[in-house]
């Protein structure tokens, strides 16, 4: 039911404002997300091999909100509406990584907005999810046992925003997280716990509704507290997960923007 296509460097794959029921699949090569404001090209984020394009379009008809232009030779699989609605009837599974990313940027927009709706702000959200180049990826580094324990290994390299923390299950096939750790009751961590974003040129923590919170260099977050996120400058920050004196503590390195 894929269509395979192949695109130039710096050709077009997705034009904003066009409405096309299409979503792709990159195979191969890299792309940037970018859209035009007063003549002015504002790029939003760079993605990768595994990552799918244009399924907000494919599920509800409407205009490509962002463009879409190849960095680098890029090869893609395409999926029209008809061929979907067809593969749901008959392979549903095959459609999952559809489904899923269309389920993480509405969750992603809707954290966004929650964050930034606190008093004196406006939601800031833009309108895809920022990528953060490998080259000035963030680090997270465990800083006690249980955090080693959890993260399998002493440390990880973030190299794309968002990126989204929780609680590993074992029932995850359409869930939204891109770190798993490992816990176990009484759970300190949630299934869904935080996020790290970039927006409007800055790094932030956000609390996703966890229920024990998040610690950001002794700044309590989360669905209890009056904060719900917390800028990040260059350099290196404490992040403990959970209570106060939760044992996932971590050390965030933030680069510089």
């Amino acid at each position: 039911m894929f269509e395979s296509k192949f695109f130039k460097k710096g050709e077009l794959i997705i034009e904003e404002g066009k409405t096309e029921e299409i979503a792709y699949l990159i195979q191969k090569g890299s792309v940037e997300l970018f859209r035009m404001e007063k003549g002015k090209r504002i790029a939003l984020g760079k993605l990768g091999v595994g990552s799918v394009i244009g399924e907000m379009s494919l599920l509800t008809g409407e205009a490509h909100a962002t463009g879409v232009e190849a960095l680098e030779d890029t090869g893609v699989n395409a999926i029209s509406r008809e061929d979907f609605e067809t593969m749901l009837n008959t392979n549903p599974r095959s459609i999952i990584p559809i489904l899923k990313e269309a389920f993480r940027k509405l969750i992603y927009m809707n954290q966004i907005a929650a964050a930034f709706s606190e008093k004196g702000e406006g939601a800031a959200a833009p309108v895809a999810p920022a990528a953060v180049e490998a080259k000035r990826g963030m680090r997270l580094t465990a800083r006690t046992a249980e955090a080693e324990r959890a993260l399998k290994g002493k440390e990880v390299a973030v190299a794309k925003t968002p990126f989204n923390i929780g609680r590993a299950t074992r029932d995850g096939a359409f869930d939204n997280i891109d770190l798993r750790l490992q816990d176990q009751d009484p759970y300190q961590l949630s299934r869904t716990h935080c996020s790290l974003v970039y927006v409007q040129n800055k790094y932030y923590v956000i609390d996703t509704s966890s229920t024990l919170g998040t610690t950001v260099d002794g700044v309590r977050i989360g669905k209890r507290e009056a904060l719900k996120k917390v800028v990040l400058e260059p350099g290196r920050h404490t992040l403990v997960l959970g209570s106060p004196n939760s044992p996932y503590r971590f050390e965030l390195d933030i680069p510089e923007a």
